[in-house]
């Protein structure tokens, strides 16, 4: 992550924060709200009824396995993507853990406003930060199915009862229209595209991004669903 790269996702969340009318304090004026420990997250913010949360942005620069960001098939190998996610998931968590025993929300938000070649769906970025969905089925000595087949969770995740568990969400912060230029000195309507952590010791209340474009999913009685 190139500190241009950085300035231009920063510079869009807070087109996200104005729209919303949320006051925010940068990484430069964090003491103004919060003991400052080893780590400096990018945002402090408030919002009106709903409390504060801190918030970690990450900017995606090299070039993504996929050739187009609309066309998620065209991916030889999907662990491709779920490693980019994860790695820049783990990178803000770092930034973030220090600040756990505030016991306030906590977000990472992706921007791949360069549009290199990852997707931006739900389904990559649940996979990447819980593992990729698996069917298992139970069997007894004679090869009889005991229990019916069930959804898991399989390996290579990030996020969990454990790890991660201070972390309540995760989001592409996107914008409503985008431009053939896509000037970055230009605000547009932005919006977020939200999973959220269902392990998380402070969940991220939905009502905080609501706004009819916003997107909140999660996990609930045993399957993925859209709140909203």
């Amino acid at each position: 992550m190139t500190k241009k790269g950085s300035e231009v996702s920063e510079q869009r969340f807070v087109w996200l924060l104005n729209q919303r009318g949320f006051a925010f304090w940068r990484e430069d004026a964090l003491e103004e709200k919060i003991k400052v420990c080893t780590k400096r997250p990018d945002f402090y913010v408030e919002t009106p009824g709903y409390g504060p949360f801190i918030a970690e942005v990450e900017s995606f620069e090299k070039s993504g396995p996929v050739k187009s960001i609309e066309a998620r098939v065209m991916a030889s190998d999907p662990e491709q993507i779920f490693r980019r996610i994860r790695t820049a998931v783990q990178h803000a968590a770092k930034q973030l853990r220090p600040y756990k025993d505030l016991n306030i929300p906590m977000i990472v938000i992706l921007d791949n406003w360069r549009r290199v070649g990852l997707p931006s769906n739900v389904t990559d970025l649940r996979n990447a930060l819980f593992g990729t969905l698996e069917v298992r089925k139970r069997f007894d000595p004679t090869g009889t199915i005991t229990d019916p087949p069930r959804w898991y969770h399989g390996k290579n995740y990030r996020l969990n009862a454990i790890q991660g568990n201070y972390i309540s969400a995760v989001a592409w912060n996107l914008p409503k229209v985008r431009y053939d230029d896509d000037p970055m000195n230009l605000a547009r309507p932005m919006y977020l595209r939200m999973v959220h952590n269902h392990f998380a010791v402070v969940p991220f209340p939905m009502e905080m991004f609501n706004n009819g474009n916003d997107e909140h999913w999660g996990y609930k009685e045993s399957r993925w669903i859209k709140f909203n």
